[in-house]
């Protein structure tokens, strides 16, 4: 193939290009990265959000309502990423409840907020004060 005919490019208009392309190349594999890693990156903010600003505790005992179910349920570990619940299988027997089982549930942080977790309270005296 005869390539005396073919436009040639100088070499500053060429320095330049590569210049130009090499600058976006960063900004597009960047961009690339960012969306690649969006959920986790995401999970590890709620996951800080969760640790530094939440009213749980970790090993804090709490209900969580799963699926129309009500389970008693504590809190084992608040990740970056994910947060651990214990929860317990009770049976009620002879007035008692026992604990059968149970499981261990995993939540991405960014579906903590979408769960509804009740604490429960203090045993209260609610009867009106003797006079």
């Amino acid at each position: 193939m005869n390539t005396s005919k073919l436009p040639q490019i100088d070499a500053g208009t060429q320095a330049a290009a590569e210049a130009f392309i090499g600058a976006w190349l960063w900004v597009g594999g960047a961009v690339f990265l960012v969306l690649l890693f969006r959920n986790f990156l995401q999970n590890v903010v709620e996951g800080m959000a969760i640790q530094w600003g939440s009213e749980y505790e970790q090993d804090e005992v709490v209900w969580l309502h799963l699926n129309g179910d009500r389970r008693p349920a504590r809190i084992a570990r608040f990740g970056l990423a994910r947060t651990s619940f214990y929860c317990y299988d009770v049976l009620e027997k002879d007035g008692k409840q026992i604990i059968t089982g149970g499981t261990l549930l995993t939540v991405p942080n960014s579906e903590v907020k979408g769960l509804r977790i009740e604490r429960p309270l203090d045993k209260l005296d609610l009867l009106p004060p003797e006079r």
